[in-house]
């Protein structure tokens, strides 16, 4: 009896090539027929490697670090921060669909003019909702509400700083000590 070698075992199969795929990645976008189906349809292509590349400079170490230490403290983050009361957001697909379709009709409850003043497109005016003084020319907020859109800031305030007397240690702050 014979024993085999690990070279003859090789041979005596046949090699399987494996598929390495595809360099460039297939895009697709919706579109809708007349009967509301959606399909998706070939709209380009992108090259995988070029989009794997062009996250290179947020994954360096070097990049990161050189951020962090320039003060930019969300280096590090894993995630964005983002502070909001979300209480009263929708919490389905369905809620939020909803809500859109509200906003939707709300808008085409509008006298023309209004509407005119937006181009007749909703789009034009959601994005035109983020201008504190839209709201007030509608009638959704009143200029008399507790809050004014003259009072909004609109930009973050900078901390309050002493004056260089006030900074000095008071008798209670140097017993601790």
């Amino acid at each position: 009896m014979m024993f085999r070698t690990a070279v003859q075992a090789i041979e005596d199969h046949p090699r399987v090539n494996i598929n390495p795929g595809n360099p460039d990645k297939v895009l697709y976008s919706p579109t809708f027929d007349s009967a509301g189906h959606m399909e998706l349809k070939e709209v380009g292509k992108e090259s995988l490697y070029d989009f794997i590349q062009s996250h290179k400079e947020s994954c360096d170490i070097n990049v990161i670090l050189a951020r962090f230490s320039a003060g930019d403290t969300t280096a590090l983050a894993k995630r964005q921060m983002f502070y909001a009361d979300l209480t009263d957001f929708p919490t389905t697909y369905a809620d939020v669909v909803n809500t859109m379709h509200g906003a939707e009709d709300y808008f085409t409850g509008l006298p023309v003019e209004v509407r005119a003043k937006f181009g007749h497109d909703f789009n034009r005016f959601l994005a035109a909702l983020d201008n504190p003084q839209t709201l007030v020319d509608l009638g959704i907020v009143s200029s008399q509400s507790p809050v004014s859109p003259e009072q909004l800031p609109t930009e973050p305030s900078a901390p309050v700083q002493k004056p260089p007397e006030a900074q000095a240690t008071s008798p209670a702050e140097s017993e601790v000590k």
